[in-house]
């Protein structure tokens, strides 16, 4: 992250397990998840996001390696999708923006 322009607000997290990092996040408006499948899908199910949405992107989010990948399946129950797309970058982005 060396070089990166962050404004005050913006907490970049990394850790060694999903739930180290995510345990100490709270009010999340922003997610990016970058790891293997399992690790995503216990991120995002752990995760505790803003009172007013979120946006949460999956890297790496090919559709081959994700099949039948559903946001609501994998969010915490009661968290609402307002829209989700995929986009072919790279590897995959999967990117939705969640109601509170």
């Amino acid at each position: 992250m060396k070089g990166a322009v962050v404004s005050e607000a913006t907490e970049i997290v990394v850790g060694d397990s999903v739930e180290d990092v995510v345990d100490r996040l709270s009010g999340v408006d922003f997610l990016v998840v970058d790891s293997k499948r399992s690790e995503y899908v216990k991120a995002l199910g752990l995760a505790n996001t803003s009172k007013m949405g979120a946006v949460l992107v999956c890297k790496n989010a090919t559709q081959k390696s994700i099949p039948g990948f559903k946001w609501h399946r994998v969010l915490r129950r009661g968290t609402r999708v307002v829209r989700s797309v995929f986009l072919p970058v790279g590897r995959g982005l999967d990117i939705a923006h969640v109601g509170s």
